[in-house]
């Protein structure tokens, strides 16, 4: 019967005069829900079959209640719920509204859009390509977990070349070392065909060993797999925030999708998971910063017209934040990254003259052993000597270089001058990009100023300031 009278009422308000009927079917579409569960609860005890017991009352689960109740809204729904399409009629709602992240029924957008902040909304459309962005929505939850997926992968890499790196380490120090005692031993006792020989296998192998595994750099690749998982991490995390903050103080949606894009692309690119072939170069002779982000055409310059000196207008832009960042992207381009870059350069150097010179003494101390088997014409404890001599420059050398763990460092470096390069990148891509377009002015610059390691007290003072030789303090 209620449900009778609630369609009845519905029908008889109709008025003739417009403003009156958005009025009545405003007030409708906000009491609708309330009419349903009256509704409900009028029929629940005709239409809910509960089984009774002689000793009992009524007694039903709570499945059984939700799914009577439930369907009992819904029908309701369907059949009363009224919903205004710009005109002055009322038409009928033909599935139920979703309360769910994607965003409400279609027909409901334009009342929960002005209620609700924070997710994608279903009304939001790309001006371009009118893409509604429950379909960027959808792109952006498959880049993060793509990114997840690659952090979880770079992550294992990490672990399983760090192992490699202490157990040929471990493996090469003991090798030499034993090799040296032989040798040692071999020169006092005088000429041992079971010292020599044992020896010679040895510093040989130490030799071959140390040749390949220096090409490889076992730290270095730990190094690289750990900041590509980061750097993911990072990618997903950035996706994760942007689904979740306010639509005004976000970048556009479909220009984030296709900034993450081109990062997960660039990302894969510059740090390959296999060894061989496609690996990075361990001993560049130029270092330059990894490129985080693949590189966009920019059509048209910055239009300095669109940015005004009040900073809620233009989505929290003005001219002396643009002034500010282009301030800071300057320093980075013409102190930071360079600062990184050169001692990166320096360190190659020095690891890659280490690098030859370990292996060299090994197969000098192999060569010793073999000329203390061969020859007679030396005498032999001065030939053991030599090789022992070489052998444990062999582990020195060797062991400064893996301990030390240069090519960690250097990649580090190298990391360290890409981190800033992108931070660079980022800010120029954003001036280039229209104001309304962009993430919020505020936001953008605590962003960077994050980043950077820089903690300006007000909006008035700059991120970096005149006087300041370098952009970043974090390394």
């Amino acid at each position: 019967m209620c449900m009778a009278l609630s369609s009845a009422s519905i029908i008889a308000n109709t008025s003739s005069t417009p403003a009156t009927a958005r009025l009545n079917n405003s007030s409708r579409l906000l009491n609708y829900s309330t009419e349903a569960v009256l509704a409900a609860n009028h029929h629940i005890g005709l239409s809910l079959n509960f089984p009774r017991s002689n000793s009992s009352p009524l007694v039903c689960t709570a499945r059984a209640v939700s799914q009577q109740v439930q369907q009992l809204v819904q029908e309701n729904h369907r059949k009363h719920a009224p919903a205004i399409d710009g005109t002055d009629r009322v038409k009928p709602i033909s599935s139920p509204t979703s309360f769910t992240s994607t965003g409400p029924d279609p027909a409901l957008a334009p009342f929960w859009n002005t209620h609700k902040e924070g997710l994608l909304q279903a009304i939001e459309k790309d001006a371009n390509s009118g893409i509604t962005s429950s379909f960027l929505t959808a792109e952006l939850q498959l880049l993060a977990n793509a990114a997840s997926d690659r952090a979880e992968m770079h992550s294992i890499l990490a672990q399983q070349r760090d192992n490699w790196n202490k157990l040929f380490q471990r493996m090469l120090t003991s090798a030499s070392m034993t090799a040296c005692v032989l040798s040692g031993l071999d020169g006092y006792a005088g000429h041992s065909m079971g010292l020599s020989l044992p020896a010679l296998l040895l510093n040989a192998g130490t030799a071959a060993m140390m040749t390949v595994i220096n090409q490889f750099q076992p730290s270095q690749l730990a190094e690289e797999q750990r900041t590509a998982a980061r750097l993911f991490r990072k990618l997903a995390s950035d996706v994760y925030y942007a689904l979740h903050v306010s639509p005004h103080l976000r970048q556009r949606t479909s220009l984030f999708v296709d900034d993450c894009k081109r990062r997960l692309q660039a990302l894969d690119k510059a740090f390959p998971m296999p060894l061989t072939p496609g690996g990075l170069e361990k001993f560049p002779t130029k270092v330059v910063p990894p490129v985080l982000i693949e590189p966009k055409p920019i059509l048209g310059a910055h239009q300095d017209s669109h940015v005004v000196d009040c900073l809620d207008q233009y989505n929290g832009w003005d001219t002396q934040l643009t002034q500010d960042l282009k301030h800071i992207a300057a320093m980075l381009h013409h102190s930071d990254i360079p600062k990184y870059t050169g001692w990166a350069q320096n360190l190659v150097k020095v690891n890659k003259c280490l690098a030859i010179a370990a292996p060299c003494f090994a197969a000098s101390a192999a060569l010793l052993n073999a000329a203390a088997m061969c020859t007679t014409a030396l005498p032999t404890n001065i030939l053991g000597m030599w090789a022992a001599t070489f052998s444990v420059l062999a582990t020195f050398l060797g062991s400064f270089s893996n301990d030390m763990q240069l090519g960690m460092v250097f990649e580090l470096y190298r990391n360290s001058a890409g981190y800033y390069a992108d931070v660079k990148t980022t800010i120029e891509e954003t001036l280039h990009t229209p104001v309304e377009q962009r993430e919020n002015g505020t936001l953008f610059r605590q962003r960077i100023a994050y980043q950077l390691g820089r903690w300006p007290t007000s909006q008035a003072e700059p991120v970096v300031s005149a006087d300041a030789t370098e952009a970043g303090t974090l390394f």
